[in-house]
């Protein structure tokens, strides 16, 4: 995810993304392939995993980033599994401030 502030072109960020929140799925199938049959994360195992990835990576410019890809990218790519990708990046960004602005005045 950090990766994501030095690809120049929206389309290109857009993958990146997409790629990055394919990834969060695959590793927790692989984790409890032998563990637990049918093992599969929804929305709600999701995010908060999501949430930890981007908070380990933490790019500097991820408000711009959301910015450009939300402004310069085709509409038909704000839909489906890459508008899942792209709302699940601003809903992260905004829980990542809110934790941000707790922990500023010790709540």
């Amino acid at each position: 995810l950090k990766a994501i502030e030095t690809i120049p072109t929206p389309f290109s960020k857009m993958e990146h993304l997409l790629y990055a929140t394919r990834l969060i799925p695959l590793c927790v199938s692989r984790h409890y392939a032998n563990k637990v049959e049918g093992a599969s994360i929804g929305a709600d195992d999701f995010l908060p995993i999501f949430v930890f990835c981007l908070l380990h990576s933490l790019p500097m410019y991820l408000s711009s980033n959301i910015e450009i890809m939300t402004t310069f990218t085709d509409s038909f790519l704000q839909s489906g599994e890459s508008g899942y990708a792209l709302t699940s990046l601003e809903t992260a960004a905004g829980v990542i401030n809110k934790l941000e602005v707790q922990e500023s005045i010790g709540n």
